[in-house]
């Protein structure tokens, strides 16, 4: 942009440590999948693309500018390249935050924008701002979209628990809605659909007089 200062120049070993760091994030399973039998679970790269997807083409509510949600759904989940893809649980909250805020900083500590990439990654997970809560609902999104994925393709089969677990937690309205609508896409509501149809009477033998 006219006007603006430039970033300052990156030493070509710093940007390389980061462009070779990060790539971990392509081979990095997303554990939900793997703990629930899913084979060859989507990468913590994938559903990043996923969420970013969505950023780019879904209805935004007026108070969120969509550049800016782009680079929060980006950076969200960068620090799993070096501390793994973390289940809920797994630690207290308090030592999770701390190990992903510390692989945050080691990975971009040499970049000149590292600042605004670790403010990002911060104002994701305090989930305070609009822009913030809505990436937090495209994180849902995306994955019951993977979800009925897995579903449709039966690998393993119903994946109830993730529906359950998400299905009242996204809150922007445009959002909820299509994701009533997703849901009815799911194998399971089809054949729910198919076993509440009443069954149809087969027409009476040649000469037999109609059923009453």
């Amino acid at each position: 942009m006219a006007g603006s200062d430039p970033d300052p120049p990156v030493a070509g070993a710093s940007l390389y440590e980061f462009l070779r760091a990060v790539p971990a994030l392509k081979a990095t399973r997303r554990q939900g999948w793997v703990r629930d039998g899913v084979r060859e679970a989507e990468s913590v790269a994938d559903h990043t693309l996923g969420m970013a997807l969505l950023a780019l083409v879904v209805p935004l509510p007026p108070d969120v500018d969509r550049d800016h949600l782009i680079r929060l759904v980006l950076v969200h989940d960068l620090a799993e390249a070096k501390t793994g893809d973390l289940m809920p649980g797994e630690l207290p909250k308090a030592e999770k935050h701390a190990r992903e805020a510390a692989a945050l900083d080691d990975l971009t500590a040499h970049l000149p924008n590292g600042a605004e990439l670790r403010a990002l990654w911060l104002e994701y997970e305090h989930n305070t701002t609009p822009a913030a809560r809505f990436a937090h609902d495209l994180d849902k999104l995306e994955m019951l979209l993977q979800a009925l994925a897995y579903e449709t393709a039966g690998n393993p089969g119903p994946l109830d628990s993730f529906w359950e677990q998400e299905r009242n937690r996204v809150t922007d309205p445009a959002l909820a809605t299509f994701l009533q609508w997703l849901e009815g896409q799911r194998p399971s509501a089809a054949r729910s659909e198919a076993d509440d149809t009443p069954p149809t009477r087969p027409p009476p033998a040649s000469g037999a007089p109609p059923a009453a």
